[in-house]
């Protein structure tokens, strides 16, 4: 299994494959199951208006505490409400929106959806940035 999932992660970009690692470490069968139903779109980063991918990731950002989705909502004239919080540290997000933005990683999205580097996307939401980078991954059909 272990030699399964090097060599299909081997096929990614160096900082692709870090991705990988961080959130599926143990290379398990259901991860490879995963990473083989997708491809990648291409070898770098894309940089994508978060303008066209934020109406993608409304649900998403349903899992934010709500005093972060509070200034998010007002900077982008949304209307998302919290529903379910699975970091409940808000200074996490608003630590990271003091970054600057050439600072960080890329995302990995999924089909158009943030999977992979949600920190990144808040703060950059937070922010106001006008792109973010991302690795593009579709599914194969």
């Amino acid at each position: 299994m272990k030699n399964k999932w090097f060599k299909l992660i081997s096929q990614f970009p160096e900082g692709l494959q870090d991705e990988i690692n961080q959130e599926r470490p143990n290379g398990e069968d259901e991860a490879i199951e995963e990473m083989e139903s997708f491809y990648l779109v291409s070898k770098e980063p894309i940089e994508f208006k978060l303008s066209n991918i934020v109406d993608d990731n409304l649900f998403g950002l349903t899992r934010v505490p709500q005093d972060v989705l509070d200034v998010i909502n007002k900077k982008w004239e949304l209307n998302v409400k919290t529903e379910i919080v699975y970091d409940e540290n808000p200074d996490r997000y608003f630590k990271y929106s003091k970054m600057p933005n050439h600072t960080a990683k890329p995302s990995v999205m999924f089909d158009g959806e943030i999977g992979w580097g949600w920190g990144r996307f808040i703060a950059a939401l937070i922010r106001g940035d006008k792109t973010i980078l991302a690795w593009e991954l579709r599914s194969k059909k």
